[in-house]
This record gives C-alpha cells, structure tokens and sequence, in this order.
C-alpha cells in the first residue's frame, strides 16, 4: 500500500488502528478513510477483553471453543447470534482462530491493541473521513470510559469526520449490519454521503 500515489483505506478494528496511522503518516496517500469500529485507545474494560483472550489462548490454545465463543459475543449482536446465520459464525471463528493463528502472534496482535494510543495522531490526519460501527459494539464502544478513546472520541478529533451508526448491530457489522454499512461505506466513498 505504501507504494500507492493514494488510496482509500478501510478498516475495522485492529485494522482501523493501522488505518489511522496511515492516514496520519501518509496524507498526501490517503484520499479517504473508512474506520469501522475502531478506537484510539482502548479503556480499561477493553483492555480487561483483549486480556481475557490471551488467557485463554495460553491455557487452551487457538482452536478454543470457549475463546470463539466469547469472541463472537463481544462481536457480533445478540439478534444475529440468536440465527442459524450466527451459530454457523461461532463456528467460522473456531475455524479461522485455529487454522489461521498461532498462540505467540495472537498474543503479540492483542498486545498491540493494549498497549495503543493513537490519540496524538488524530489532528494530522486530513483525508475526508467516515467513522463506522454498532450501536451494541462491546469491543470498541462509540463512548468509552475517560482512559479510552473511542468512535465517539475519533469522530470528534478527526477534523471534518463523518459518522454513522448502524442500530442492532455489534462490532462485526460487516456480519451483523451488511447491508447498511455497505450502502453507507460506498456512498461515503461516492462522495454521496
């Protein structure tokens, strides 16, 4: 990406934390920016989440039910859980966790989560900016506790950013809220919205 003369950047998550410091590092590279139920920095009780999950990691290892489990209910909303849709996530998680994971990375990525604080770098980030995510979301809330910097937090220090928030839906929007994220993503992208 970094070759690019100018990109539109999305991400959620950990993903919208490496978008911000690309944006922030590359303006003159970045045309737009999607954050997707992300935050600056994580409070206390998102720090308490990523902790959890390296616990339990550690103790059962990437292909843990239980870690699948407690990540698709931090995740995902309670009405898309409650569908065969939902269930057959738990089990795409499990999958993805165990096949496509490694105890030490793992480890390593919710460290990165912990230990980040993006809040510096807002103010340089210049590119028309959609700021994205459920209402429900318990990973990175729109409003987080003092210690945290949330989407709320983003929407407010990036200058000129836009939000929009999908009602019923968790952090996983792509999955529980698809079709409104799409249509807001690439309306935003359009520069229709």
């Amino acid at each position: 990406m970094l070759g690019l003369r100018s990109a539109h950047i999305h991400g959620t998550s950990m993903g919208g934390m490496v978008a911000q410091q690309f944006a922030a590092k590359y303006p003159e590279r970045t045309e737009r920016l999607v954050i997707n139920c992300s935050a600056a920095k994580l409070d206390y009780a998102g720090i308490l989440t990523f902790r959890g999950w390296i616990d339990i990691a550690e103790r059962f290892g990437m292909g843990s039910r239980t870690l699948a489990e407690l990540i698709a209910l931090q995740a995902l909303s309670r009405r898309f859980l409650d569908t065969s849709e939902g269930r057959r996530a738990v089990d795409m998680i499990q999958n993805i966790l165990q096949d496509s994971n490694r105890v030490d990375i793992f480890k390593l990525a919710c460290q990165a989560m912990i230990d980040m604080d993006l809040r510096p770098l807002l103010p340089k980030i210049t590119a028309p900016t959609l700021i994205i995510g459920g209402d429900e979301d318990m990973m990175t809330p729109w409003d987080q506790a003092a210690s945290g910097a949330g989407q709320d937090y983003l929407a407010q220090h990036i200058s000129g950013a836009k939000k929009h928030v999908i009602r019923g839906s968790s952090h996983s929007t792509l999955f529980d809220g698809t079709d409104e994220n799409c249509r807001v993503v690439m309306a935003f992208l359009k520069s229709e919205f």
